[in-house]
Formats: structure tokens, sequence, C-alpha cells
């Protein structure tokens, strides 16, 4: 057996089958009261003798939240928001104070600075592929 087998494995044991927002319900093991006890009880009759709200408290007593439940935002939009716009304005103050804080713009960069370098390097024959002196 090759060595690859033990670790595809163990990457495949790592990834999650489903995430929280897509995956169906799941039962949810809680401590059952005696009102879900009853209810249960009844649930082994005929169905049509049950209310909503009973069928209800029998779905969140074994399921917890729905699907739909599930897959709702929760809120977090505006917190994530000015915190990306406070992270976003930062940076733009960090890169302007940094600016101010530069100085003037050192005299080798300019295109005439530029010419005479390459001038230099065609008189003294440089090689710029292999950048030899």
């Amino acid at each position: 057996m090759s060595r690859v087998a033990p670790v595809v494995r163990r990457a495949v044991q790592r990834v999650p089958a489903r995430s929280a927002a897509t995956a169906a319900p799941q039962p949810v093991a809680t401590k059952t009261s005696e009102e879900i006890v009853k209810l249960q009880d009844k649930a082994k009759g005929p169905w049509s003798q049950l209310s909503v709200e009973d069928k209800t408290k029998l779905y969140r007593a074994a399921f917890g939240k729905s699907r739909k439940e599930l897959q709702s935002v929760s809120g977090d939009g505006m917190q994530v928001l000015m915190a990306t716009t406070a992270f976003i304005g930062l940076s733009v103050l960090i890169y302007f104070g940094l600016n101010t804080l530069a100085g003037p713009v050192p005299h080798t960069v300019n295109k005439s600075w530029e010419q005479k370098s390459e001038e230099k390097k065609a008189a003294q024959k440089m090689n710029p592929s292999t950048t030899k002196f």
C-alpha cells in the first residue's frame, strides 16, 4: 500500500461534509421535557389530531432550527461592513501619512538620469541579459 493513501484519508477526514448553512437539519440531542414526551405519545396516534403548534414543537424538539432558519442571515453584515471600511480608511491614512513623511523624489528618478545611465551602460558594454559588469 502506498504512503499517499493515509495522507489522502486524513485530509478527507478533516474536510466537513457540508457547511452548516447548506446542510439539512440534523437531529438535536436535547433533554426531553414532560411536554415533549406527552406530544411524542400523542404523535403515535393520527397526525390529523395534532395542531400545527404541536407539530412545530415536535419538530423543534427533534431538529432545532429549520433549513431556512439555518440559511438566514445572522445580521453580521453591518459589523463586517464597518470593520472593512475602518480597515480601508486606516490603510488610506497610513498611505498618505507615509507619503507626507517620505520627502521629495530622489534626483535619480527622472528621464534625463535614466538616459545618461543607459548611455553609460552602452559605453561600458554592459550585458543586460546577464548583468555582468
